[in-house]
């Protein structure tokens, strides 16, 4: 059966057409004894037209080889996200605060690596554990890189 959208019509709205339906049916339309407030059934139109059917969500399934998402967030302790958290991720975490703020740690390494150090010291104010963390990995990795 086919309806009409619900919501408030507009007393200066224009007049618009509606379809003609096929044909017309029509309910018991005589008032009941015991309820003479009820007011009559209104008509009833069905149409020979295919009734549309709502669309249900498209759902993506993550590919199997893709990272799921971290198991942290910035409170988690850092000895924690030291022990899930790849080299790769610490490059790509975006530094929240200070002079390399909207910056990522790969960028940082490049361009001031005395930084890297600063967000493990008590001086660093920020709450981030995140970003601790990924500074301590960056810091391992160039460690590794001078000493291979």
């Amino acid at each position: 059966m086919d309806t009409l959208p619900v919501g408030k019509v507009e007393e200066n709205a224009p007049n618009m057409e509606l379809p003609v339906p096929n044909r017309e049916v029509t309910l018991d339309s005589s008032p009941k004894q015991d309820d003479v407030s009820e007011q009559p059934a209104a008509p009833v139109f069905q149409s020979d037209e295919p009734e549309e059917l709502p669309v249900a969500p498209v759902v993506q399934q993550e590919a199997p080889n893709q990272p799921l998402a971290p198991s942290y967030t910035e409170s988690t302790p850092v000895e924690d996200i030291l022990k899930v958290m790849t080299f790769e991720e610490a490059q790509n975490v975006v530094v929240d605060s200070g002079l390399s703020k909207g910056k990522t740690m790969a960028t940082v390494a490049k361009e001031r690596p005395v930084s890297l150090k600063f967000y493990l010291t008590p001086g660093n104010k920020s709450t981030n554990n995140i970003v601790r963390a990924a500074a301590q990995i960056m810091l391992d990795g160039m460690a590794a890189q001078k000493a291979g």
